[in-house]
This record gives structure tokens, sequence and C-alpha cells, in this order.
């Protein structure tokens, strides 16, 4: 366990502290703006990497050691300000996972706020999947390994903030664009500016008037009364995997429902079809079916309107570690969105022998057209 000091909350203010002794406590690296500007060829617009609420973010090469960094600079007429920049350095500086975003330093010097985290050479996964001209070798469109790979570890991150964080932290801000990729298509979630020290044990939720983050990745309850508990990041998440699997972004005003998981949830309940045509046809296919149609079942869980009935993210890492023991790929025709005909490519393992009771009813909940079975509609549901 890693132990996380409560010395700050997102959404309130810090009177009377000196942020200078808190970053001297927290043995947080201290730049110059001077060095920074350097780093960055004097803040180049050619060196910048994309811009957020935040502010622009610049690639960066430190001058004393070589080491190519990010950096972002807090945009004083932005929607973010010195609260969710401390908050930032405040929780990248006690939180470390392989899937978190290192913090490398950062700089209060005067009136600047910068922020100067590890470079992640591939991007955003919101660029990867949703921006990028896909007609060169270089920009592939991601495929199925890829694609759950990434999902998997950014659900282990997630169960360290909730899990194994003390107190716990939400995130509040999970979508692709705050996913960043390293070599090998590593993700690591990023941007804690509007994150929040979760419920401790005798406080089952808690409420901010500061109702921040991106509409369409946000758990009803805290898009209409405020309300924040760790399964708001768990909605989230959701979405960015519904986003992987299909291809589709969370927000689109010309789909019959705006929200992806709205559409998801009415496409599985309302219409025939068999789920595999939901899978995005980039992937021509090739994927194993059996797990796509459990990959599309967390998602609905997780996206499940009532909170009660989400799982926990140590439920999602535990049934995804099972994924990757089914190795049968099918071939699906007309782009990946009709009937499946491809034959198995790979000896498809048997599922008693490595996945767990949960995840067995995970798997039989979907039949060939998308009905949900009525054993439970809710595999993570103790019996």
């Amino acid at each position: 366990m890693h132990a996380v000091e409560r010395n700050v909350r997102a959404d309130q203010s810090m009177p009377g502290s000196n942020d200078d002794d808190l970053l001297a406590k927290l043995n947080v690296k201290m730049f110059s703006y001077n060095e920074l500007a350097t780093a960055t060829h004097n803040f180049n617009y050619q060196s910048v990497l994309g811009e957020g609420s935040f502010g622009p973010v610049f690639k960066g090469e430190l001058e004393a050691t070589g080491q190519l960094v990010a950096v972002k600079v807090l945009n004083p007429e932005g929607l973010q300000g010195n609260e969710e920049f401390m908050m930032e350095v405040v929780m990248l500086s006690r939180l470390h996972h392989p899937n978190l975003i290192k913090l490398i330093g950062c700089c209060t010097e005067e009136e600047h706020r910068l922020l100067v985290y590890e470079f992640m050479p591939l991007g955003s996964l919101n660029e990867r999947l949703h921006d990028f001209d896909h007609t060169t070798p270089e920009m592939a469109p991601l495929d199925w390994n890829t694609r759950m790979e990434i999902a998997h570890s950014v659900a282990k991150a997630f169960n360290y903030l909730h899990n194994e964080a003390r107190p716990p932290v939400v995130h509040r801000d999970l979508k692709p664009d705050n996913i960043l990729l390293g070599e090998g298509f590593h993700p690591k979630v990023s941007d804690f500016g509007i994150a929040m020290f979760g419920p401790s044990d005798d406080d089952s939720r808690i409420f901010t008037d500061s109702v921040m983050g991106v509409r369409a990745y946000s758990a009803p309850e805290f898009s209409n009364t405020g309300e924040v508990t760790t399964k708001s990041d768990v909605y989230s998440f959701g979405v960015v995997l519904m986003e992987l699997i299909t291809g589709l972004r969370a927000l689109d005003v010309h789909r019959e429902k705006h929200y992806l998981a709205d559409w998801v949830h009415y496409k599985l309940t309302n219409c025939e079809l068999d789920i595999v045509s939901l899978a995005d046809p980039r992937m021509n296919g090739q994927f194993p079916e059996d797990i796509f149609r459990k990959a599309i079942n967390v998602g609905l869980n997780c996206t499940e309107d009532d909170p009660k009935l989400r799982p926990s993210m140590k439920d999602v890492v535990r049934t995804m570690d099972n994924f990757k023991y089914e190795r049968r790929v099918v071939v699906a025709p007309d782009q990946g969105r009709g009937e499946s005909s491809g034959e198995s490519t790979e000896a498809h393992l048997p599922l008693s022998n490595f996945i767990s009771p949960e995840t067995k009813l995970a798997a039989t909940l979907w039949g060939r057209k998308g009905q949900i079975s009525p054993l439970n509609t809710n595999p993570y549901k103790k019996a």
C-alpha cells in the first residue's frame, strides 16, 4: 500500500497554505522558468504536443540530462488554476504505478506554474483511436490485442487508485485524451488536476459543486448531482472500453443516441443484432469472438445507471486477467459488422480451465443475437 497524504482537496481552496512549504515536504524537483524555456526552445509553437483545459503542453529536452519531457504550462485564463496545479503535484508525487504518468518536477517561479512529465512518444489514445490518418503503416489502426492490453493496464491503474492508495483516489476525468501511450503502446493515465481523495470507510460518498470532466464519460449521478465515488471512475472506464471495442467516439450528435454508452445499451436491448456487429470494422474481424462478447459485457456493466450495479475495478481487473487465455480468432465478414462465419485459426482452450466463476457467468449472458440471459444481468453480483 502507498500512503497518500490528505493535504488538499480538488474542490477546496487552501486558505493560509504555503505552496512552497508543501512542495518542499513532497520533495518535488523544482525547475527554474529559464530551464524550461531552454528545454522547449522558448516554448516554440513547433514544440506543442497539445492543449487542454490546463494549458498548452510542449515537448522539451532538459539541457542538464538530455531527457525528453513534456512541459505543461498553466494558462491563467484557462479553466484550471493553482488549486488544480497543486492537486496534480500532490497526487503524482505520492502515487506510483507503472500505468500512471510520472511527474518529473514543476516550476512555481513568480506567477509561472509549469508541470514537467515524462515524455510519451506515441501521444494520446484519443489521437491513435480517432484522430490519426490510418493510411500509413506506422499509423495503422490498433489491433484487438493492443486495445485489450491498453484497457487491462488502465483497469490496473484504477484498481491501484481505488484499492491500494490511502485514502483512495477518484480521478474524475478518465477519457482517451488522458491516456498517454509510450513505446509498445504502454498506457499511462495522466491529468490528476481535478482528482479527489475518495470516501473513507465511514463515508460512502462525497459531493462536490465542481462538476467537471466531459459529460459523455461522466456517471449519471456525477453529472446530475455532483455525487462522487470510485464507481464514477468505473463508469468512465466502461465508456473508454466501449470506444476501444467499437472505434466510435463517446459523443456523436448525429448518432441515434448521442452518448456512446447510451447507444450501446439501446442497441443491445432494443435491436436484433449480433454483438460482433459492434466491432470496429478497422480490426477486419481479427479478434477472439468469445472474449469480444465478454469485453462488451464488462463495458455494459461498468456503465449501469445505478452505481451499485457497477463492478469494482478489482472485479474488472480479475475478469480481464482471464481474457488472454482464450485464443480463438474469428473473421467476421462484411467489415466485421455481420454474422460471424470465419473458422477458428487457433485452438480454443477450455473455458473451465482458466476462468473464475464470475467470468463464467459473464460468458453466458450474451446469446447469439445479444439477448440478456435471465440468469443475472450483473455477472459481478455475488450469489
